[in-house]
């Protein structure tokens, strides 16, 4: 009840871009002109690589309404925080998560400037929204999965529908898939190679289809994922710099709750395969490190409310790292219309901030966490000695 209220109240707070004087380099302007080429109005369509094969959210948008972009997008936006926090608590709960660090996740879900909720209130024309309730859906598909053919039909299709949202998708098709051929083989089950290597082939062939019938603007031989994960390792040699804020920028996606992750053996499992494989294609995604971080909520949150269960105070664990990443949460302050205050951007833009600024708050994260971490060493030493 408390997420929904605070998702009313910044719902109904948060000012939106005003989009018509928003500078033409946010990618809502190509999203909003897939909407307006899918709605109808207009005949032509003019999309840079790689947003012209994102079609699920602007196709979906316009059976909304052909002419509001801003309020389609919106509703599924809505829609798709609904059902992902659904997911969300399904999977936590199947996960045998304690309540405490259940809760804690949830809040940081709802109000983190930089989460799943408020990043996308002041710019709603998007694709990323629905890539949160999709990547649960394929983590609760692949949780329980045998290898039976409706299970297969129905990942596959999820898995279509994840590369319609974003090309990233294939890389967690292709890691979890892996993953998973690895484990029956570790567990001496027997494995039909034609399904993983099928799901894995009808992803990119999907993606081809969609390149091929939606084409960039400027096409050729650079307008890959490929060149894009090749220009961004080359501007860490040319910004050396940016290999000291990379883990800052990381940082900042989730603050103090990174602590999770040592307050417990982390197991090989989905949850780490997928994590790793968001960490990395976080930092060559292209400049908004922390954004792109904060996409893999649902495996990077999961992995680390399990060490919060497992220490050895979980309800006090998660309440303290909940309190303690709130200062980095910006909770009472609204991000301005960008469209009319453009030079208050920078405020906004982690990747923007310096090296200074950014070691600030990496430094508070670190020693606070640290902190926590060592209040459970101390009662974990003070269990031991009870005994």
């Amino acid at each position: 009840m408390v997420c929904v209220l605070l998702y009313m109240l910044y719902m109904w707070l948060q000012p939106v871009y005003t989009y018509i004087v928003l500078d033409k380099r946010f990618d809502a302007h190509q999203y909003n002109a897939l909407f307006q080429f899918m709605a109808g109005q207009t005949q032509s369509l003019a999309v840079y690589f790689p947003f012209n094969g994102r079609l699920l959210v602007p196709f979906l948008a316009s059976l909304i309404s052909s002419y509001d972009a801003v309020f389609a997008f919106q509703w599924i936006n809505a829609i798709s925080i609904i059902i992902t926090f659904g997911f969300l608590i399904y999977l936590w709960n199947q996960e045998n998560l304690h309540p405490a660090a259940i809760a804690a996740g949830s809040l940081w879900f709802f109000v983190h400037w930089k989460g799943p909720v408020r990043m996308y209130l002041p710019d709603p024309i998007t694709a990323d929204v629905p890539g949160y309730w999709l990547l649960t859906l394929w983590i609760i598909l692949l949780n329980r999965f045998t290898g039976g053919f409706w299970q297969w039909s129905v990942l596959i299709i999820t898995a279509c529908l994840g590369t319609l949202q974003k090309e990233s998708f294939i890389g967690i098709t292709a890691a979890s898939i892996l993953w998973w051929v690895w484990k029956q083989k570790k567990e001496g089950f027997p494995v039909q190679v034609q399904w993983p290597i099928l799901t894995i082939v009808l992803t990119i062939i999907t993606r081809a289809l969609a390149s091929f019938y939606f084409p960039p603007v400027i096409q050729g031989w650079k307008q890959s994922s490929f060149i894009t994960v090749i220009k961004s390792l080359w501007l860490y040699i040319l910004e050396p710099q940016r290999v000291l804020l990379l883990p800052m920028w990381w940082l900042m996606a989730y603050g103090v709750f990174w602590i999770g992750l040592l307050l417990t053996n982390v197991k090989r499992d989905l949850f780490y395969i997928l994590s790793i494989t968001g960490i990395l294609l976080s930092a060559v995604g292209g400049n908004d490190v922390s954004r792109y971080a904060t996409t893999f909520f649902p495996v990077l949150m999961t992995l680390i409310l399990r060490g919060v269960t497992a220490s050895k105070n979980p309800g006090q664990m998660a309440a303290l790292i909940l309190l303690a990443s709130l200062p980095l949460s910006r909770f009472w302050e609204l991000e301005p219309d960008l469209g009319r205050f453009p030079q208050q951007r920078y405020q906004w833009c982690v990747e923007c901030w310096s090296l200074a600024e950014t070691g600030l708050w990496a430094t508070y994260i670190l020693l606070t966490g640290w902190v926590l971490y060592l209040n459970n060493k101390r009662q974990q030493l003070r269990l031991s000695e009870s005994e």
